[in-house]
């Protein structure tokens, strides 16, 4: 019996404990990952409604009359066909948007247009400019 190659019981408990310990640490990752993605699933829809809100406003005609006075904290409407000023984004969240024009500043007939998303979590802010004549 001297003879015999093999693994011992002590060998093979050492073996299954450092592979137990290798695979919680996997699933602690797994659970950050998922975590982490749907933080960025949230940040990434906020981003995108802001820029959607903000090309609504630079593809509007220079005079129109939204440019030639200021509108300070105004809630941006989603859908004109309902009095919802929200809108629910599936597996994100809910999200409102706000804008605020602030006419012939930083020169005249330019205004500057600043749009907040704020849902999920998350605030996105973004500011551009708009020639007003």
């Amino acid at each position: 019996m001297k003879n015999e190659n093999g693994f011992s019981l002590v060998e093979l408990l050492i073996a299954i404990t450092l592979l137990a310990i290798g695979l919680l640490a996997v699933a602690g990752m797994q659970s950050t990952a998922i975590n982490y993605n749907a933080w960025a699933n949230r940040l990434s829809t906020a981003t995108s409604l802001a820029q959607e809100v903000m090309e609504d406003f630079l593809a509007r005609d220079s005079t129109d009359a939204i440019f030639q006075t200021d509108a300070p904290a105004a809630t941006y409407d989603f859908d004109l066909n309902t009095s919802a000023t929200s809108i629910d984004i599936t597996g994100a969240g809910t999200f409102t948007a706000t804008y605020n024009i602030d006419a012939d500043a930083p020169a005249t007939n330019v205004a500057t247009i600043t749009v907040t998303v704020t849902g999920g979590s998350r605030t996105v802010t973004l500011v551009s400019y708009k020639r007003a004549i």
